[in-house]
């Protein structure tokens, strides 16, 4: 441990001896797993000045940013919690978390298929300080990282210039989606967004196979929900020569959908015209009630 590491901490022991509005609020990883979550209650503007103050003149070359107040330090959130949950958000300041504050439950994202080891650095993509207690994000700079330290500063930092044990570091980021059946269809990825805007994505492609060969096509949709775990319905609705199939009800689910992985399917069969090939488009809308977050969605056909 860097000395200080051990200045600040006491620092920051002290001045949050007094505070008692700490409660817990879980998260979930985009696989759908249950993490403990906290959100920590906020020490003085004076008292993060401060500690911005102690980090600027001791890591010089870290870039400070910005989070609360027009100050950096802030006792909201953590590195756990910006870099596996915060980070994924439209606005990560928005729902600050702080994660792993008595067991290491950042360690179910590495676990649970949220995020898959890599054998270098990715962008984007996750850091691991495996030889420390620290979590960190990759960005388009190789080599350089934002993290949040404890309780302190969140920084632009070189993956070395931190008051953290770098000796041993993993990566991680999200899975690729599994390949299409038969190698046709398309994915196409929904800009993540805080409900009730809907969010709408379409997507098109074209399927070929052997002429006469008869097809049944499945249109699924996959997204993924977390706190406040509301997401009212969701359609999706694709067109092949023409004709148009959907789940039939356009409500895949029931009025509420929890937490967690959703998909909904349907499924139409045709003949393979005698040019072997044929066009597709698919549309998928989700709504649901005020502050339910999507994190994630997927189109596809196969």
């Amino acid at each position: 441990m860097r000395p200080i590491k051990l200045i600040i901490c006491c620092l920051l022991i002290s001045l949050a001896s007094e505070l008692n509005a700490d409660y817990q609020a879980n998260v979930f990883t985009p696989k759908g797993s249950q993490v403990e979550a906290w959100i920590l209650d906020e020490i003085t503007v004076a008292a993060r000045m401060e500690i911005d103050s102690y980090y600027s003149n001791y890591f010089p070359n870290a870039q400070l940013l910005t989070t609360y107040d027009n100050v950096s330090s802030t006792r909201r959130f953590n590195c756990h919690g910006y870099a596996w949950y915060m980070s994924e958000l439209a606005d990560p300041l928005s729902s600050p978390r702080w994660i792993g504050t008595t067991s290491t439950q950042e360690d179910i994202y590495m676990t649970d298929g949220s995020y898959t080891q890599t054998s270098g650095e990715r962008y984007p993509g996750k850091v691991s300080y495996a030889s420390d207690d620290h979590s960190a994000i990759t960005t388009n700079q190789p080599g350089w990282f934002i993290s949040k330290w404890g309780q302190a500063i969140l920084c632009r930092h070189r993956w070395d210039d931190t008051p953290y044990n770098e000796s041993s570091l993993k990566y991680y980021v999200k899975p690729v989606p599994p390949p299409l059946i038969n190698g046709f269809g398309s994915y196409s990825y929904a800009v993540p967004g805080i409900l009730p805007s809907t969010l709408e994505k379409a997507a098109s492609g074209t399927i070929t196979a052997t002429p006469g060969q008869s097809i049944t096509v499945s249109e699924r949709l996959d997204y993924t929900v977390t706190n406040p775990q509301t997401a009212s319905y969701h359609i999706m609705e694709t067109t092949i020569q023409g004709a148009t199939f959907t789940d039939g009800s356009n409500l895949i689910y029931s009025s509420y959908a929890g937490p967690g992985n959703h998909y909904g399917t349907a499924s139409k069969s045709f003949i393979m015209p005698a040019n072997g090939s044929i066009n597709w488009s698919g549309t998928m809308k989700i709504s649901g009630a005020t502050g339910g977050y999507v994190t994630s969605a997927y189109i596809r056909l196969e």
